[in-house]
């Protein structure tokens, strides 16, 4: 027995070495095609049972959040599913445990855990702030690490005061009790100089290591922040959006049209980072023809772990649903659009793309 742990621990060992160098190229070969009787919004490795699982977000009439399913990666096979048990609003949602799953519900001061029953086990009173500052929730799923959340935060919903607003409420437990919180992290100085940008920011935040790592929707350079105020930043310039368009248009136009990094992603299985971009388009084709949100072409931008810069893929537009991409053990999932004509209704294929790295 003795023997088998340690082998296991060199085997682990080694496996983080080898995706903890440097690469310079990469490549992504479709090796499966999934079933499209099913779309999955993300995955899931429970490491008690050595199990991954692909999940299907499933909404209702509201388009609130009302379950979790989830399916064996491997087989497709479903083995079970999470039906949340409240009467709030949910959207976004933080899969910690399958018994620690914590969402922050639209339009409430209030941090829940829920069970993998659905159950609410504990819920917490997180109106700390005063009365300007609002959780948007369905900005960005809350973000945990160790015993602290994060959530993003905003201020009323006009600019400048918008930007002016610190925007990431960091909480933080002892016990499952609230022992400390604050408001923390100011936007770069031009989002406060400009209001074209009010709504449109897509910014995402993740954990680096000891820093807080947040890639603002309308800014080439990624943000690391160790505190409030001591940060640095990583210029992570995409080669197809040089620059940004300053304008003021009505939302939906806007929203359609113009470019920015739409997410940043770690790959926990290969020490990597995703930024993923949403190219400029236009709104309206040669041909008379309105395009919408999910037609832009669109790229991955891939780092190592230290943020530097591999390789950026480009996907062309149509093709796939922009932006879409799901982390697996094996590769990552993108959606393919199967668009036949403008009589019949589009449908998605799932494919699984291996990463050749060198």
């Amino acid at each position: 027995m003795k023997k088998i742990f340690l082998f296991l621990l060199l085997f682990n060992f080694l496996f983080l070495i080898s995706y903890d160098k440097c690469y310079k190229k990469i490549e992504l070969i479709p090796i499966d095609t999934l079933s499209k009787d099913v779309i999955y919004d993300a995955s899931y490795f429970d490491s008690t049972n050595y199990i991954e699982y692909l999940i299907k977000d499933v909404k209702n009439v509201h388009n609130d959040l009302d379950s979790l399913i989830f399916f064996d990666a491997k087989t497709e096979e479903r083995k079970y599913g999470i039906k949340f048990q409240t009467s709030y609003s949910l959207v976004e949602y933080n899969l910690h445990t399958l018994d620690s799953i914590f969402s922050i519900p639209d339009y409430q001061n209030k941090l829940c855990q829920f069970n993998r029953q659905g159950e609410l086990v504990n819920e917490w009173d997180i109106k700390l702030f005063d009365d300007s500052i609002s959780y948007l929730a369905s900005w960005s799923k809350p973000l945990i690490n160790d015993n602290v959340i994060y959530c993003k935060l905003g201020a009323a919903l006009r600019a400048p005061a918008f930007y002016n607003t610190k925007h990431i409420g960091m909480i933080e437990f002892l016990d499952g009790k609230i022992i400390n919180y604050k408001k923390m992290i100011n936007y770069p100085d031009f989002y406060r100089q400009d209001s074209s940008y009010l709504l449109l920011d897509v910014n995402k935040l993740i954990y680096n290591n000891k820093e807080l790592l947040i890639s603002y929707g309308f800014s080439h350079d990624l943000y690391l922040y160790k505190d409030d105020t001591n940060y640095r930043t990583v210029n992570v310039k995409s080669r197809y959006l040089d620059t940004f368009r300053y304008r003021q248009l009505n939302y939906r136009d806007q929203q359609t049209e113009d470019g920015n990094y739409s997410n940043i992603l770690y790959d926990k299985y290969r020490n990597l980072y995703y930024r993923v971009v949403r190219h400029n388009q236009n709104m309206y084709n040669p041909d008379g023809t309105v395009n919408d949100y999910w037609d832009c072409s669109w790229s991955i931008i891939f780092l190592n772990s230290d943020l530097s810069i591999i390789d950026e893929i480009f996907f062309p537009a149509k093709k796939y649903l922009a932006c879409e991409v799901v982390i697996t053990s094996e590769g990552i999932l993108l959606r393919n659009r199967i668009i036949r004509s403008i009589f019949e209704k589009e449908e998605h294929q799932q494919i699984l793309y291996k990463l050749k790295l060198d």
